[in-house]
């Protein structure tokens, strides 16, 4: 294994035991099968990307922006991940915060409009 992918595993690893409250929010509804019974991994690593919480039988991810993300950084990274066969959905800390269920109800229709994907082929 290479060092660039050491490192965004083990980014990953310190990324998932130090979540932000919003994002350990939604964990506690995503985890387990939670929503619509879709699985979800947290911190998962895309290549050089680690996505907050991304569902592999649709190829879905959702991240969760808090002040500190540049949309412009987000747009050419989510561009890179639609390449390869991902769907970004965004929502804000704020929205996790005040307005969760909207959320997931969100991310669970965005979920059913996805096709699944047979076999869940391995992440570009």
């Amino acid at each position: 294994m290479d060092v660039d992918r050491d490192w965004i595993r083990t980014r990953a690893r310190e990324l998932r035991q130090s979540m932000p409250d919003a994002e350990v929010i939604l964990w506690d509804r995503l985890r387990k099968r939670r929503l619509a019974g879709y699985r979800f991994h947290r911190q998962h690593a895309v290549g050089r990307a680690i996505l907050d919480f991304y569902c592999p039988e649709r190829r879905l991810a959702a991240e969760v922006d808090g002040d500190t993300h540049d949309p412009d950084q987000d747009a050419r990274r989510d561009a890179r991940l639609a390449v390869g066969g991902i769907e970004v959905v965004r929502v804000s800390n704020d929205d996790v915060y005040c307005h969760l269920y909207d959320v997931l109800e969100y991310i669970a229709e965005c979920l059913e409009a996805r096709q699944s994907w047979p076999g869940h082929p391995a992440d570009p």
